[in-house]
């Protein structure tokens, strides 16, 4: 916000595909925002997915709307970039890759998803989000491994994020 307001206010806001489409390169997300009095400034955190399949960098949008107490600047909408980050096939100079050692398995899977290779004796929250960015369960563990009961999910694709301090991973699955 350019000042701090003595109402409280709150906006919505949604991600909004372009070259980068959810559900491929990011977990789509909406919400509302809200502003305490004094408050100037939010975030809206945007899970993106990784893979190792070498492409352009890819863009998205995150739109606000619908404010209370509060007016619209002329900036609304903000574009994101996914850069590319995938190397193939030996080393690249000034790339700098990380890569996750998270494996999730059976994959498609019925009822138990285990995951493992999380770091041990750290706090690691795991969170199962819907094709729509939707929270479905969230839990944590400070295990290297842990089993993840997902019978009650409907049949469709879903993502568990998995993060640990400042580390996350964000793997897709497909429950039969």
């Amino acid at each position: 916000m350019s000042t701090a307001s003595t109402k409280k206010i709150t906006v919505k806001y949604t991600t909004v595909d372009s070259t980068a489409k959810a559900g491929q390169d990011y977990i789509a997300t909406s919400g509302t925002l809200t502003f305490k009095p004094g408050q100037t400034s939010k975030h809206v955190t945007v899970s993106i997915i990784g893979d190792d399949v070498i492409e352009k960098n890819e863009k998205f949008s995150l739109r606000l709307s619908d404010p209370t107490n509060a007016i619209l600047g002329t900036l609304s909408t903000a574009i994101y970039t996914i850069k590319n980050d995938d190397v193939s096939g030996g080393t690249v100079a000034n790339a700098i890759a990380t890569t996750s050692n998270i494996k999730l398995y059976p994959n498609p899977v019925s009822n138990i998803l285990r995951i493992e290779g999380m770091t041990n004796n750290t706090n690691t929250m795991i969170s199962v989000v819907d094709m729509q960015g939707r929270l479905i369960s969230k839990s944590n563990t400070p295990n290297t491994t842990y089993s993840l009961d997902i019978k009650q999910l409907s049949a469709g694709t879903y993502f568990v994020k998995i993060e640990t301090g400042k580390n996350i991973t964000t793997l897709k699955f497909v429950k039969e």
